[in-house]
Order: structure tokens, then sequence, then C-alpha cells
């Protein structure tokens, strides 16, 4: 189940396994002077891939195109499986992300270690 989270858009599920969730970023930004704005996706990884997210016991790996085109999508691979989509409108801000497998769950060393 998919909620909204306050200031954060809108949240959907559509059949087994797809959700989705859109919004704006406009809200995260002051642009002050700074008319027009380009919304884009930062070209460094690290700060996804130091989540060490998986899915299946597969990392996910990045990649962001489209870059100029008026709309990046990035998107998180497990091997050969899209894991989740992350579009964004270059001009406006708006986004949606698109869940299309699971992400796995861990459990924290220190969690295990309190329940003992």
């Amino acid at each position: 189940m998919l909620t909204k989270t306050a200031g954060c858009g809108a949240a959907s599920r559509r059949g087994a396994g797809l959700a989705t969730a859109t919004g704006s970023v406009t809200g995260l930004f002051n642009v002050g002077a700074d008319v027009p704005v380009k919304y884009s996706f930062n070209s460094d990884h690290s700060s996804l891939t130091g989540q060490n997210l998986e899915s299946n016991d597969v990392a996910l790996l990045y990649t962001v195109t489209g870059v100029g085109s008026g709309t990046e999508l990035l998107t998180a691979k497990a091997g050969l499986t899209t894991v989740f989509t992350l579009s964004l409108d270059e001009n406006t801000g708006a986004y949606t992300f698109t869940l299309l497998s699971h992400i796995d769950h861990r459990i924290r060393a220190m969690t295990r270690r309190r329940r003992r």
C-alpha cells in the first residue's frame, strides 16, 4: 500500500507490483533571481549506490537518460530487471516514480542483536 506524504504529491497502486507516485521538486529549491530554472539529476550516483539497495539480492545500478531532452529518466536495475524509474520534467520539476519490482528489506545487525 502506498500513502501520500504531505507535500510530496499523489500515490497510487496499479496492478500487482506496480506502484506510482507523482509530485514536484519545486518546493525543495529557492531559486531567487536564477530564473528560468532547469531541473536535472546529478551525474554522481554515489549517494544512491551508497544506500546499498538490492532486489532479489542483486545490487541496484543506476542510469540517467534524456538529459537536455525535456524529460530525464533515472532507471534503477538489478541485473536485467528494472526495479524502478523516476522521470523528471526539466522545465517544471514534475516527477513520476514508478516501482516495477520489489526492493529487498534488510534487518540491520543492530536490530537483530537487540531482539536476542
